[in-house]
Parts: C-alpha cells; structure tokens; sequence
C-alpha cells in the first residue's frame, strides 16, 4: 500500500508532464492547442463511429454511459431530442495559483452528442466558470462570468499570466480527452445486461 501512494505521485506527474508537451510549444500555451473553435469556446469535436450499430442503440449506450459516469444523469442532461443530447456537468480538473497556494476551480462543460446510424459525433465546449461564493473579503463571483480565452493575449493568441498555470489548462483539456475515450471504451464494452 505504501508503495502504492509513493508511485501515485510520481505516475501522476509523469502523465502531467508527456500531456503538457502536446499542448505547450517552446514552453508557452497556445489557444490554438485548447480550443478547436475559439469563437464557439469549442475544446473538442470528434466522430466516433461504430459499424453496424443503430442509432437508437447507440443512443441508450450513451445514456447508460451518462447514467454512471453523472450518478444521476437527470442532473446533467438539459435537451434530448431523436438525434442528439446535451449534457451540462462539472469538471474538477482545472486548477490556478494563488501565491503558492494551488486552488482547484470547478468549470462548467457542454457535451453535444449528435447520433446517426453507425456513428455519435461528440463536441466539447468549455461553458464558464461555476459560482464562486464570497471569502476573505472577495466577492463572490456568478458563474459562467470567465471563459479561459479570457487569459489569453488576443494578439497573439498565448498565455498572458504567469500567476496561471498552464498545467491546470493541460489538466483540463486532458479530463476531456479522457471523457471522450470512457464513452468510446463504454459504447465498445459487450453489452451482458441480458446474460445475467
């Protein structure tokens, strides 16, 4: 067990630092390496495609991928209709610098999934900040106020502060790439719901 929570450190820096080179050029990051669209705030869009499976099909997959991944998929899902859902949830893998204290900040995701038959084309948007209740003589701050393109130099498209982290924008756009790869690994699993 002690090995256990020596490793974990360790592992968990490695796996920061391989991410943050695909992000990070000449040690600077770069909008263009957290956004796919800055203007529709969009972090990801992916076509995953599943031969032979119907629409109907991968749909109940995914809102039974929704169901444990959420607990309580009615708390997230804000629209369904026959071809796509939009789910509205938490990430707690954004992080900043306060001093040398490290502050992790929850931030809201819109994940659109679209369906057809034989394939689900996901989109990621980063939706804001949750609300921030007041402390230490800070007023509170309402949610959805910030967006991450907001600490970034508009000309040129990098990084401005150095009082932000640039792992803590790796951290979260890497949340996002493991999100997308649950819901694959979880519409791939065999379904044995029915052999028990």
């Amino acid at each position: 067990m002690k090995k256990i929570l020596i490793l974990l450190p360790i592992l968990l820096i490695t796996i920061l630092s391989n991410s943050q080179s695909s992000l990070l050029v000449n040690d600077k990051l770069s909008i263009d390496s957290l956004y796919e669209n800055v203007n529709e705030n969009l972090i990801l869009s992916k076509v995953l495609e599943f031969e032979g499976v119907k629409k109907e099909e991968l749909k109940t997959k995914v809102k039974n991928w929704g169901s444990t991944k959420f607990v309580n998929l009615k708390e997230v899902l804000v629209s369904e209709t026959d071809d796509q859902i939009v789910l509205n949830y938490i990430d707690k893998s954004y992080f900043y610098k306060v001093g040398k204290m490290i502050v992790n900040n929850d931030w809201y995701v819109r994940l659109v999934i679209q369906f057809k038959d034989g394939k689900i084309r996901c989109q990621y948007f980063e939706d804001g900040n949750v609300f921030i209740p007041s402390q230490y003589g800070v007023p509170s701050t309402e949610s959805r106020t910030y967006h991450f393109k907001q600490f970034f130099d508009e000309e040129n498209g990098i990084l401005y502060s150095k009082k932000i982290p640039k792992l803590g924008f790796v951290s979260f756009k890497e949340s996002i790439i493991s999100n997308l790869n649950s819901l694959k690994e979880s519409i791939l699993k065999k379904d044995t719901s029915k052999e028990w």
